[in-house]
């Protein structure tokens, strides 16, 4: 965590194998576009939107709160630890972004950090999200939701995505929670 904001060329340094698969991938990638063939390897930090999976925690704590709202509005909300901050994107904003780069040739041959730069705490996610949904929902924190290995931030530096595709105007978290809280 002492090398926040995590850039492209930071050492990788997986902790599961979820993560020793993205780095082969990574590697993989690299090679073949020595090749002269046409990719670029895109790194997309957290991304937050509607229908996300339950096994990714806002994608369940989600699909909690719109369930203890459709039984009267009032329950207990089951989570892991929510001290932890990671660097939020809205999958809109994503997919644009992922069409600008791939419509940029300097943009190949190169791994890409696709991120907002900054972090927010999965707490104030849930607080607002519970807000948001005009229920009164208690936290349980259960051991069988905590990862292990986990870490307490996460967030990238974008100034070479900046560079490539320039300013971005991003879609808020609380703009996509509340998109999320709608949706059926």
């Amino acid at each position: 965590e002492d090398l926040l904001p995590v850039k492209e060329t930071c050492c990788a340094n997986p902790l599961n194998h979820y993560g020793v698969s993205k780095l082969t991938q990574t590697r993989m990638a690299m090679a073949w576009s020595n090749q002269q063939r046409k990719i670029l390897v895109v790194r997309p930090f957290t991304i937050l939107g509607k229908n996300m999976p339950t096994y990714l925690a806002i994608g369940s704590f989600i699909e909690q709160i719109k369930k203890i709202r459709t039984k009267g509005g009032k329950g207990i909300l089951q989570t892991g630890n929510l001290d932890v901050a990671r660097d939020f994107l809205s999958v809109n904003d994503v997919i644009k972004i992922f069409w600008k780069l791939i419509n940029n040739n300097k943009a190949y041959g190169r791994v890409i950090n696709v991120c907002e730069g900054s972090s927010t705490l999965l707490s104030e996610i849930v607080e607002y999200s519970i807000k948001q949904s005009n229920c009164e929902i208690s936290l349980e924190s259960t051991i069988d939701r905590q990862r292990k290995n986990d870490m307490n931030n996460h967030f990238g530096d974008n100034q070479l995505l900046k560079q490539l595709i320039g300013n971005i105007n991003f879609t808020s978290w609380q703009e996509t929670i509340n998109t999320m809280l709608e949706s059926k």
